[in-house]
């Protein structure tokens, strides 16, 4: 099956870049321990995060904004 074939081969270059000599990162204390326990790798945790007090909703508009993007008569119009 091609779909199994795909995912064996990016496991194998997965594993095989896993031994080469570059710093390693994980976005958890899980994903750290998988990556020292099956591949002996130290790593620096930097997680996934995102600043919720500077990035959040604004208020809600009246107003909202809109945009129409178009393109040429013989190209498809996005509205």
């Amino acid at each position: 099956m091609q779909v199994q074939h795909n995912y064996r081969k990016q496991d194998q270059l997965f594993h095989m870049v896993m031994h080469l000599p570059v710093a390693v990162a994980a976005v958890s204390e899980a994903v750290q321990s998988i990556l020292t326990q099956e591949f002996g790798r130290t790593s620096t945790i930097i997680p996934n995060s995102v600043d919720c007090d500077r990035f959040r909703p604004g208020p809600l508009s009246s107003h909202p904004y809109s945009a129409v993007l178009t393109a040429p008569a013989n190209e498809v119009t996005f509205y």
